[in-house]
């Protein structure tokens, strides 16, 4: 059996191309499985499609609006679980994933 790599990262903001750029490079760098993204500061769909156009894998928001308020699981483009269900807070804070 493969080992499932997971890193938790506080990204405070992704608020702009650059940084998002940046951030992906060093994940892909990185070779994990899931990344749990803490204050990603993203308020809504439209800036999380920004980030997902430079990520491949699939991405799951939990959108919040404040400093520290925002949070994502996102996973590698190769990771071969399927996601069965999706929970998220109003607030930015809480994003709950149950994988098979």
């Amino acid at each position: 059996m493969d080992r499932l790599k997971v890193l938790s990262l506080n990204v405070r903001g992704l608020g702009s191309a650059g940084k998002s750029a940046k951030l992906v490079n060093e994940l892909i760098y990185l070779n994990c499985d899931i990344f749990l993204l803490q204050e990603t500061r993203v308020s809504c769909k439209k800036q999380a499609e920004k980030f997902e156009k430079l990520w491949k894998g699939e991405c799951f928001w939990s959108f919040g609006i404040g400093k520290s308020a925002g949070v994502a699981i996102i996973f590698a483009p190769n990771f071969s679980g399927k996601v069965v269900r999706f929970l998220f807070d109003s607030g930015g804070r809480i994003l709950s994933l149950l994988v098979d």
